[in-house]
Order: structure tokens, then sequence, then C-alpha cells
């Protein structure tokens, strides 16, 4: 049931060592590639997940949320580093790391 569990999944995002997938409740979830729960980045609430983003040479998530919100977690530790509450004055639909080891 997707009002008492997670929620559905809205977005992903794939690295080297994990899987991440945010959620319609405002979670992300991260996952190995063994299919293990690593980490649950966030609390439950009624701003969902928009997009999320994982940089490939560090371990950071970047996630957008419905109402615009930005945040940045670090994936090992689940510590929020910085979150953005006016960042976007509507749904944060896409989100990338930038300059992040791409050729």
């Amino acid at each position: 049931n997707a009002a008492h569990g997670p929620g559905l999944p809205a977005a992903l995002a794939v690295h080297a060592k994990f899987v991440a997938v945010g959620t319609s409740r405002g979670l992300t979830l991260v996952f190995d590639h063994f299919q293990e729960v690593r980490r649950v980045l966030g609390t439950a609430c009624e701003d969902g997940v928009a997009a999320v983003d994982l940089a490939r040479a560090s371990d950071l998530a970047a996630v957008g949320h419905a109402s615009g919100v930005v945040r940045v977690w670090d994936v090992i530790k689940g510590g929020l580093l910085k979150a953005v509450d006016d960042a976007c004055a509507a749904p944060a639909a896409c989100i990338r790391f930038v300059g992040d080891g791409d050729a």
C-alpha cells in the first residue's frame, strides 16, 4: 500500500555502486546491486520526489521534489549536505550533476 509504505517509484538513477529510487512519498531508497536497501534518504511526506541523480565521481545524490525543493545528500553517511528550499517555482523535474568526470 503506497499510503503506508515508501510510496510509488517516481524517479530513478544508476551509479557504479548504487541504484536510487525516488518515491511519491518524498523518500529516496538507495539499493546496492544485490537489491538490498542500503540507505533511506529523507522523511516520508507529501512532497514527492520528481528527479534524482547520483554523482559519478563521488557518493552524492541530488534529489528534486515536486515542490521545487532540491536536496543534496551524502549517500554513504545518509547526511543532508545542502537543502535549497526555493530552487524552483515548479517541480524539479530533471536534476543532473555536471562536470562530474564526464568526457
